[in-house]
């Protein structure tokens, strides 16, 4: 009876312990920014308001097990650039304001938003994965720097939770180039006819 007593508790112990060691995911939405993540634990709002030398933004960040996962959106609504401008120039910004050097870049997307994907180095070693998004006037950089490096499946787990829940319409086909010309065509027939 004590050896099942001793063989019960230390089975309740190894399943506490277990399930501290595991993080418990966390989902966050924000309505007003339009996206929501699943982070690993609940995660820290900061808000930061408009001032001379800021644009408005938010950042929702956590950090556990070793795992720092963040969500900055920047309200970049007045800016002159093209999508592709802003996405092609942030990862170098970016880079420049953390210390840290611009790795691999490749195309991703999300509800049809096309994004960059950016591993960062230091050093010549990958130490944080970012996926970079502009919609809705929004810069948002969704970043993973997991202790077990940017392969960790908790990295890209977070980073496929990502998903931005006002998404624009996507975007009118362009008219044919010849559709113009029928067009004129179509009304000098219909005037004369």
């Amino acid at each position: 009876m004590r050896l099942a007593a001793i063989a019960t508790l230390t089975a309740l112990s190894a399943a506490a312990l277990a399930a501290c060691s595991h993080p418990t995911p966390t989902p966050y939405t924000n309505t007003d920014w339009g996206f929501s993540a699943t982070f690993q634990a609940p995660p820290k709002v900061t808000e930061t308001k408009a001032s001379a030398t800021a644009s408005h933004s938010l950042l929702v960040d956590s950090s556990a097990f070793g795992d720092d996962f963040s969500v900055n959106v920047v309200d970049a609504g007045g800016p002159t650039s093209s999508a592709d401008q802003v996405l092609n120039a942030a990862p170098n910004a970016l880079s420049q304001s953390m210390g840290i050097d611009v790795g691999a870049v490749t195309y991703v997307a999300t509800q049809g938003v096309t994004g960059r994907e950016v591993r960062f180095d230091r050093s010549e070693r990958p130490v944080m994965l970012m996926r970079i998004y502009f919609a809705g006037g929004k810069l948002y950089e969704v970043s993973a720097d997991a202790a077990k490096g940017v392969t960790d499946p908790a990295a890209k787990a977070f980073l496929d939770s990502f998903k931005l829940t006002n998404p624009p319409p996507p975007p009118l086909p362009e008219p044919a180039a010849n559709a113009a010309d029928s067009n004129a065509t179509n009304t000098a027939t219909n005037a004369a006819g």
